[in-house]
């Protein structure tokens, strides 16, 4: 029997499945948390959706900062209000 080295892609699948095989897990302590109060499920969805309104404006601020990057659009102007042509690229 011969043995053969594994290759990069064999080794990338293999960390993969190691990575990814496990069900994420909350922490012990977290969950006795949330068990023991209802309040706390409030303090943690509010957390969470802050998180995820700070990533819908990050998000957003980017989108603008794209059009002003690839349409030439001045800062607050809308690409779907734009009067004058497309043109691509810098200004």
């Amino acid at each position: 029997m011969e043995f053969k080295p594994v290759t990069r892609p064999a080794r990338l699948h293999l960390l993969r499945m190691h990575l990814f095989s496990r069900p994420l897990e909350v922490p012990h302590r977290l969950r006795a948390i949330v068990r023991a109060r209802e309040s706390s499920v409030i303090v943690l969805t509010v957390i969470i959706g802050m998180i995820a309104g700070l990533a819908v404006a990050a998000m957003g601020e980017a989108v603008g900062l794209m059009h002003q990057l690839f349409f030439g659009l001045d800062p607050g102007e809308r690409l779907s209000g734009r009067s004058r042509s497309i043109r691509f690229g810098p200004s």
